[in-house]
């Protein structure tokens, strides 16, 4: 793995070791790869042993860096994965649960 991006595994979004030998194993190795993964190969990810104890929260940070990417790629905004730090992560994780369905059912 490249190593900023196995920092902001670690230190932001708070992957166990399982975890990350479990990316490794499936080749997503990188943040250019991690943006290739669509919504129902996330949901797959998240069936898998390694992430069967893994808390919402942690969930959904690796989601939220997955579409911080996606978005800054989809964009052609140059960035530095070490930009996803703990309160671009808790930005991002705001703005998915205002899109999400449940959240306009109150």
């Amino acid at each position: 793995m490249e190593d900023s991006f196995d920092n902001v595994l670690d230190f932001v979004v708070g992957l166990s070791q399982p975890q990350h030998q479990f990316l490794i194993e499936q080749n997503i190795t990188n943040e250019s790869i991690s943006a290739l993964l669509d919504e129902d190969a996330v949901s797959d990810l998240f069936t898998k042993r390694a992430f069967a104890n893994a808390s919402i929260v942690n969930k959904m940070r690796l989601k939220a860096f997955r579409i911080w990417i996606q978005d800054k790629e989809d964009a052609d905004i140059e960035y530095d994965i070490e930009d996803f730090t703990e309160e671009e992560c808790n930005n991002m994780m705001k703005k998915m649960s205002r899109k999400s369905p449940s959240s306009s059912q109150k």
